[in-house]
């Protein structure tokens, strides 16, 4: 009996057939959708957000601060259909959006300190991400969100 050598195969493929095999496709899935992320939500929502979980065809994302949870509602049925797409098949029905702090030790920020204004070429940045928007109500809530993010970070920074 002879041995044909079919060359190396990737350690993702190797490893989700093992996975799928104990009944843990999840995590495999998970890892691709966490990998595939910036291009699912885009990278100003990538940055405030995670996916954390997926279990029972729903997917579990964390989020920084509560008023992106408000806004992440807005792509939930935008987020299941991309996140389907980028996997190929349908991993997801429902998304779960949660406000969670992954850093308990940094203490909330006030946006209206001292040091929070935010400089013309930030402020036009944030008008430029938004002006594709057409719902005007829907911008002026991401045009809201984003100044308040970005005002964080900036006190964030500072310290």
């Amino acid at each position: 009996m002879t041995k044909q050598s079919k060359g190396l195969s990737p350690i993702g493929g190797a490893l989700g057939l093992a996975l799928n095999s104990i009944g843990q496709a999840n995590l495999v899935n998970l890892g691709s959708i966490e990998a595939k992320w910036p291009s699912i939500v885009g990278p100003q929502l990538a940055g405030v957000s995670r996916p954390a979980q997926l279990k029972y065809r729903e997917l579990t994302v964390w989020v920084k601060d509560p008023v992106w949870v408000d806004s992440m509602m807005y792509h939930k049925a935008e987020i299941i259909k991309k996140v389907n797409g980028s996997l190929g098949k349908e991993v997801i029905d429902t998304v779960r959006i949660v406000h969670r702090m992954w850093a308990a030790s940094v203490a909330p920020e006030k946006v209206d300190a001292p040091g929070a204004a935010l400089s013309e070429d930030e402020l036009k940045r944030v008008d430029d991400a938004v002006a594709g928007v057409e719902d005007s109500e829907l911008r002026s809530t991401f045009k809201r969100v984003m100044l308040k993010s970005a005002r964080t970070e900036k006190n964030r920074t500072a310290r």
